[in-house]
């Protein structure tokens, strides 16, 4: 008995369907999707890797492109409320997600928050006692249970 893809969109209405986003960002636009003149991506200047929350809300508040803004607070929002981690740091890995996002790509975010809770899961399994207290979305579980 685990949490499914269905699961996930009845109770949270998280699309089971859509354009996946991984990590490298290969995925490929679907037919029928109509193509940005120019889509938005998020610089990689702004930020560097391993960036604390603190300074990275610094960057944040101080960069005047709004949409480079725009990005950096769906960057910001993902680490820390949807995908929160331990390090308490910005990372880089949902930088396509949040591109999607910003540009109203078509995302399927049922696979990703999915795989997400399980690899969560796997490395509360790994402690010993177990730790559900550890960041997480964890809160999504519960709601199922």
């Amino acid at each position: 008995m685990a949490l499914t893809l269905l699961d996930m969109a009845q109770i949270f209405g998280f699309r089971p369907r859509g354009r996946l986003v991984d990590a490298v960002g290969d995925y490929h636009r679907r037919k029928n999707q109509k193509k940005l003149d120019k889509p938005f991506t998020i610089s990689l200047a702004l930020i560097n890797q391993n960036c604390s929350f603190y300074n990275y809300l610094r960057k944040f508040s101080a960069e005047k492109d709004k949409d480079q803004q725009h990005m950096l607070f769906l960057l910001y929002w993902l680490n820390n409320f949807v995908f929160p981690n331990r390090s308490s740091v910005v990372l880089l890995e949902y930088r396509h997600l949040v591109e999607a996002l910003h540009n109203h790509t078509d995302v399927g975010l049922g696979p990703t928050v999915l795989a997400y809770l399980f690899k969560n899961l796997h490395m509360a399994t790994l402690e010993n006692p177990l730790n559900l207290s550890a960041p997480s979305a964890f809160w999504m579980i519960q709601i199922w249970l």
